[in-house]
């Protein structure tokens, strides 16, 4: 299905942008997206609406997944908001990469300047991993990028670049699923990292 879209979508003047995202030629891409696929943790990303997620002053969180949890805070002038985190320093590095790389890629150079270390120091087994698999390349100006293979596997890719205490917390999260088909946690995480019901099992699958 991808390989059909981007046949046809091309040929019918659109092109490619942050990923999965197609726009006409003549178009700029949409702003919402761009900003938020190529922020580099320095702009905020305000949700709207029951289950949105955002990002401000180094914390990511999500607005109530519940629609009458989220009208009810709503009209009672709080804050909607269900769940959230405090970045460190190292979520913040694997963030970048991750939105990055759905959208125009990773400069070398700007992560380095941002970070005060290189990617390379950060990440070399994961860039290892990927170049050999062949889902990514580093182009002569240094812009670390999805190859078309790295495109439609995304979401591995993002995989590798969890930490091991997001994956423990994955793991536990899962644990407390008695039934994912009214679960909230398990209607509403959008994330990559399919769980697997156990920290030992998730490192055998994404490490």
């Amino acid at each position: 299905m991808h390989f059909m879209a981007e046949h046809i979508l091309t040929r019918l003047g659109y092109r490619h942008g942050p990923i999965f995202y197609w726009s006409k030629q003549s178009q700029p891409h949409s702003v919402q997206q761009s900003r938020k696929y190529d922020s580099w943790n320095d702009n905020n990303l305000v949700p709207f609406g029951v289950a949105g997620f955002g990002y401000m002053s180094q914390c990511q969180f999500y607005n109530e997944a519940d629609l009458d949890r989220y009208l009810y805070r709503v009209e009672a002038g709080e804050k909607p908001v269900w769940k959230g985190v405090v970045l460190s320093q190292d979520d913040l590095m694997r963030r970048t990469v991750m939105f990055a790389l759905r959208s125009s890629g990773v400069l070398l150079s700007r992560f380095e300047r941002e970070f005060g270390v290189s990617i390379e120091k950060c990440f070399g087994r994961e860039l290892e991993i990927l170049n050999e698999a062949g889902l990514i390349c580093i182009s002569n100006d240094g812009l670390l990028s999805l190859t078309a293979a790295g495109t439609i596997n995304s979401g591995a890719v993002s995989l590798l670049f969890f930490s091991n205490s997001i994956l423990e917390k994955v793991a536990y999260n899962d644990s407390r699923i008695t039934d994912k088909r009214t679960d909230l946690l398990e209607k509403h995480d959008y994330s990559p990292a399919a769980r697997y019901g156990s920290s030992a099992e998730m490192q055998v699958a994404f490490r």
